[in-house]
């Protein structure tokens, strides 16, 4: 992007940084408020942003102390994704859209795990957990469409050009 806009890496990744954090507030408000705990998200971001104690200074930290050193990295746009994706297969809406949101949750849970295993895992297990606590009637299709998410999320992760996705999964457990 600094190619072709002509700004600087350091303005451009400080861009991405607000833009990060700012999916990240919106998401979670939009996901707290999907469980009609609208009013409550303000709250449940002060937990996140302000009450993380010392600082860990790594990834996937939303602490505001950390926020000036990992805002940059991808993990802050791939946790700002996953809470994303949650709200999506939460909200999946109509029946005859059901393959779309199926395939673009593959899509964005492939793109968390390829950037950031650890945040892949969490998208995967954030969705596991939305479908098995769905009410008993839809509970089973639910599960179902979970698990087609994570079969869609490895067979885009295999198709990645740059690296094989399942040599490095095995290696790097």
């Amino acid at each position: 992007a600094s190619r072709y806009t002509g700004i600087t890496p350091y303005s451009a990744l400080s861009i991405a940084a607000v833009v990060n954090v700012a999916l990240l507030v919106i998401g979670v408000g939009v996901l707290m408020w999907s469980y009609g705990e609208g009013r409550s998200a303000a709250a449940g971001l002060v937990v996140m942003l302000g009450l993380f104690g010392g600082i860990p200074g790594f990834t996937c930290s939303y602490a505001l102390a950390d926020l000036p050193w990992i805002g940059v990295n991808s993990s802050a746009f791939s946790m700002a994704v996953t809470v994303w994706a949650w709200v999506l297969f939460r909200l999946r809406g109509d029946v005859h859209f059901r393959y779309l949101t199926v395939a673009g949750l593959s899509l964005l849970s492939s793109m968390t795990l390829l950037d950031h295993a650890m945040v892949g895992a969490l998208t995967q297990i954030g969705i596991w957990g939305l479908a098995v606590t769905e009410a008993r009637p839809l509970r089973g299709t639910r599960c179902c469409e979970a698990f087609a998410i994570g079969v869609g999320t490895l067979l885009l992760c295999a198709a990645w050009p740059w690296f094989n996705f399942f040599q490095i999964a095995i290696f790097s457990s």
